[in-house]
């Protein structure tokens, strides 16, 4: 197929011709014909695959057009079909016609609509040819045929349409003709070609037609209509058939001979027809020739008016491309150019919407899209509104865009931009085009003055260069340094000569380079790239550079300027500034701030990687003993050393920190197994728990771990945090020197005890608390000897509730303080009613914890209870648990000294179960015990037992103990027990439950009354 080019169509068609004019009249003769027609009906098909252009289905109108043709040829010679016979007319008529029908409308495609807006003067030279001629048809054949008699009316209207179709035929072969002649497109000359030959082939095929009258044989007129075949199937083959359809070419003067051949046309016309009708000796139709004259001469007048307006419109245009090129001459700046051409253009275009831009120059594809490839003259453009860079521009979908190169030489705005409503005439494009250059010569001229200004002023800029404190470096395509400042010495150490030449990323450190290499590529000619990178010195230190970086494009080719700002003092100083921010200034590690921040990071990861990360909170168990017996500074070192172990037994990507105190923190990342962390919290408690040696002393110091876990699901760091504390007090609470792992419960126990905090306060607020009593009694003849005030709640949603539920967190809060003190004033009052009621005094027991001993109020609070009560002194006994009687708690002793100076009695509770030195208790002014309820509860029992219960009888006369009450019992046998080993006062639910206030007094009632019955 490569070898079925237009040339060598065209030679096919030149030697069929030969050969058919030698062969003619021999049955072989149509063969040539018949290929010739052929192959040119391949040629279009292939034409379309092969240049694909931009109106294939003008193209495939005339393959119809073609094929039409042939099938009439066909049926003409080797059907011996007539044209017209016993009044009738032939079949292939139909199919000559449709042929005709297909050209036209095919060749009026290649024009387009626009070509009649835009150039109206070509449309009116060929509607005066056309008209001439059809004056010319209708004098010599149409009229001859209707004055006709012997001719069938339908035969009349085929001989008919054939003119006038060769009257179509021919204006638009005129029009593809003046369309074409500004262009060098040989495929549209090609159908020119060939449309005219058809017209004249259609004449002589007429004129056989006439003189036989009946049929069309064939022949010599086949050798006239083989070339429309052939050079319509050349016009398909050639490549500028991709490009047929018509664009404005710049404007040029009419030629004079066209007007020569259309004053010939004019005047011809109907002279033909007077000529005409004298030699045949036929009568004139004055009337129609005046009529067919008259219109000749009306389109004529109509182009010289058309002409006029035209020279006027140029003289306007000349006038303000006059104007514009003074204004441009005295345009400083390239803004004052662009308000020029924008008014120019405005007047140009008179009456239409436009709008101007001075396009910079562009690199790439589009650039070369743009650019005008002429070597004759130079034109706009017309680009679509959906192209690229009018839709940049916002230019509407609807309106003309148009681009003119400009000749510009230094100026860096290589297109001049117009957009209008409608598109421009080729006489305004050409002023257009005009202005263009114009604007092209302003550009350069304003840019020579600005590239004088900045060489005069570059030997400033040198030594500006010279003296500047950051460094400037200038880098071609590859990074090479082809300029640096010296301030470069000052900076990392080699001077700028040595530099020269080297490349740029050898200076930047290895870990940046990747950065500077992105930086670099994002840069561009309007807009810098700043980073913060790293250079290295000739002494291999490090610069800390804020370096922006700017690409340029000269004559040399691409290239980047970069400058960089020592910044490297100001880093320094940032780091110590955030590590002291973030950092704890005792042990160097994380504080509570960087701690956070990370397991914010820690929540995001595990949200992204779906890895569990855990927290451990560690507190040192009895560090305060440290503090107040060797000092801060020995504790201070102690907190260093256990920072340091703490290191040690974590991962590389762990983060310890210090809270504050003796509290710590750690954070575990992206927790495959929990077994892990575990191992980790249990390395964390062995490893503190070693001997720590400090200034010759050797300290023990435990941890209590707690371990809390997270993951994507937890939504906050407090969350977590608060977990890990929670697990902290639960392994404290469990022994301390161990580690925990939050559990739920745990955090529903805290919250349910911060509500019984929050309703133990409201309630001794409202008087919530009362107080119950159980007697001492007699264990001989069960008289009351006393009464222990016992505290109650009565609690507004749970009912009355025991000690066991609030006594431990009161102590905790210290809520104990004013609970306690609302007990003793309670029981001490309703004491002192019934002292008074029953007419002797009994002993009243009133508990007090070791917190309330503490506070400095509690011997006040004691004196205060026992003057609203009037219950003498000595008949309070302050009962104490053992466990608080430590050796050491100096300030312990010394209040319990005080109570017993108001004269008061104390007494130890649960006695046995602590483990007090019997050496302190002989210090202390205690005047009895209570026995244990778990001694109590082995009697009777062997000999071990009951002799346990025996020692600590003897032990409390050993010490001059006043009273010794056994508590706890429940049975018969206990009590006998008791007294068989000396006891006199006891206390338990066999001699009585607590009770209430009220039942108290009865009780108190039914003893008086007793004892007066026997009295």
């Amino acid at each position: 197929m490569l070898l079925f080019r237009a040339r060598n169509l065209g030679i096919l068609g030149l030697v069929s011709m030969a050969l058919y004019l030698v062969v003619l009249g021999t049955p072989v003769a149509y063969i040539f014909p018949t290929v010739v027609t052929l192959a040119s009906l391949i040629a279009i098909p292939t034409g379309i695959a092969r240049h694909k252009p931009s109106h294939p289905g003008a193209w495939w109108l005339m393959f119809g057009g073609m094929a039409f043709h042939s099938i009439a040829a066909l049926l003409w010679v080797f059907g011996s079909a007539p044209v017209y016979a016993n009044g009738t007319t032939g079949f292939p008529n139909l199919f000559h016609i449709a042929g005709y029908i297909c050209l036209g409308a095919g060749a009026l495609l290649l024009l387009g609509r626009r070509r009649f807006r835009e150039d109206p003067a070509e449309a009116l030279d060929t509607l005066i040819i056309v008209t001439a001629l059809g004056v010319a048809s209708w004098g010599l054949i149409l009229r001859p045929l209707g004055s006709n008699i012997d001719l069938d009316g339908g035969v009349t209207a085929l001989l008919t349409i054939y003119p006038l179709i060769a009257l179509a035929t021919v204006g638009c072969s005129a029009q593809l003709w003046f369309a074409s002649s500004g262009t060098k497109n040989t495929s549209m000359r090609l159908v020119v070609a060939a449309l005219s030959t058809l017209v004249i082939g259609n004449i002589f095929q007429s004129a056989l037609v006439l003189a036989d009258g009946q049929t069309w044989g064939g022949g010599f007129s086949v050798v006239i209509r083989m070339p429309f075949f052939i050079l319509l199937g050349m016009a398909a083959l050639h490549p500028s058939m991709a490009s047929t359809s018509i664009s404005a070419a710049p404007n040029q003067p009419t030629p004079w001979w066209r007007f020569a051949l259309l004053t010939v046309l004019a005047g011809f016309a109907p002279l033909s027809v007077v000529v005409s009708d004298t030699l045949l000796g036929r009568p004139t139709d004055y009337r129609g020739l005046f009529l067919g004259t008259f219109i000749v001469f009306s389109t004529v007048i109509l182009r010289l008016g058309f002409l006029g307006h035209s020279l006027n419109q140029s003289t306007s245009r000349v006038r303000t491309l006059n104007a514009a090129g003074n204004h441009l001459v005295q345009a400083l700046t390239t803004e004052q150019i662009h308000q020029v051409a924008r008014e120019a253009v405005a007047e140009i275009l008179q009456g239409e919407v436009t709008n101007v831009w001075l396009v910079q120059q562009s690199s790439g594809d589009e650039a070369k899209d743009l650019a005008i490839a002429d070597d004759e003259a130079r034109a706009m453009r017309t680009v679509p509104a959906t192209d690229s860079l009018p839709v940049s521009l916002g230019v509407s979908g609807d309106a003309f865009f148009g681009v003119i190169s400009l000749a510009t030489t230094v100026a860096e705005v290589s297109q001049f931009a117009i957009s209008s409503s409608r598109a421009p005439s080729r006489s305004a494009r050409t002023t257009l085009v005009q202005l263009a250059d114009n604007v092209a010569h302003a550009l350069d001229r304003v840019r020579h003055a600005e590239l004088a200004a900045e060489n005069e002023s570059s030997e400033r800029l040198q030594r500006l260069l010279h003296d500047a404190s950051d460094v400037i470096a200038v880098l071609d395509s590859d990074l090479r340094i082809t300029y640096v400042t010296p301030a470069v010495a000052r900076l990392i150490g080699p001077t700028a000569d040595a530099l020269t030449g080297t490349n740029w990323m050898d200076l930047v450190h290895t870990e940046d380079q990747a950065l500077v290499e992105r930086a670099l590529t994002n840069s561009g000619s309007s807009r810098s790239s700043r980073t913060e990178v790293r250079l290295v010195t000739d002494t291999k230190e490090e610069r800390f550079v804020e370096m922006t970086a700017t690409r340029f494009e000269d004559e040399t080719g691409t290239g980047f300027t970069v400058s960089c700002h020592d910044y490297t003092r100001r880093h320094e100083l940032e780091q110590q500034l955030k590590h002291q921010a973030f950092h704890d200034a005792l042990t160097g590690l994380a504080n509570r701030t960087l701690l956070q921040e990370r397991l914010r990071q820690a929540i995001t990861r595990s949200r992204r990687n779906g890895k569990e990360f855990a927290v451990m909170f560690i507190d040192l168990d009895d560090f305060k003993n440290v503090n107040d017996s060797l000092g801060h500074a020995v504790g201070d070192s102690l907190l260093r050393t256990v920072a340091r172990r703490l290191r040690s037994t974590l991962r590389s990507n762990d983060t310890p920190a210090r809270l504050g105190g003796d509290e710590f923190a750690v954070l575990l990342e992206e927790v495959d197994d929990p077994r892990e962390v575990e191992l980790v919290a249990a390395r964390v408690v062995e490893a503190l728990a070693q001997p720590i040696r400090i200034g010759g002393s050797e300290l023990l110091v435990g941890a209590s771990v707690g371990v809390a876990y997270g993951s994507s699901a937890t939504k906050d760091i407090e969350d977590v945090m608060r977990n890990a504390d929670l697990a902290l007090y639960d392994a404290k609470g469990s022994g301390k020197n161990r580690y925990a792992i939050f559990q739920p419960e745990m955090h529903e126990f805290a919250v349910s005890k911060m509500q019984l905090t929050a309703d133990m306060r409201r309630g001794i607020a409202r008087n919530e608390f009362l107080v119950h009593f159980q007697p001492w009694k007699d264990l001989s003849d069960n008289t009351i000897i006393g009464i222990e005030a016992l505290a109650r709640w009565n609690h507004p949603t749970k009912g009355v509730l025991s000690p066991a539920h609030f006594i431990s967190l009161a102590e905790e809060t210290g809520l104990i303080i004013p609970l306690g003190r609302e007990i003793l004033e309670s029981a001490l009052i309703e004491a002192g009613q019934w002292q008074e009621n029953i007419g002797h005094e009994f002993l009243v027991s009133v508990n007090l914890s070791g917190r309330q001993l503490l506070d400095s109020c509690i011997v006040d609070d004691v004196k205060f209870a026992l003057s609203i009560s009037g219950v003498p002194a000595h008949c309070l006994v302050l009962e104490i648990t053992e466990s608080v009687l430590l050796p050491g708690e100096s300030v312990m002793a010394d209040r319990l000294r005080e109570l017993a100076e108001l004269g008061v009695r104390l007494y130890i509770d649960d006695f046995g179960t602590g483990y007090s030195s019997l050496s302190y208790l002989r210090q202390l002014p205690v005047s009895g015990i209570k026995l244990a309820r778990e001694f109590v509860a082995t009697l009777p029992g062997d000999d071990n037992e009951t002799g346990l219960v025996r020692a600590i009888y003897d032990l409390s006369q050993t010490l001059n103990l006043d009273d010794v009450v056994a508590e706890g019992i429940e049975t018969e046998e206990q009590r006998t027990a008791l007294l068989d080993l000396g006891f006199k006062i006891g206390q338990g639910y066999l001699l009585a439950r607590p009770m209430g206030a009220e039942q108290m007094r009865e009780m108190f009632d039914e003893e008086r009354r007793a004892l007066q019955e026997l009295g």
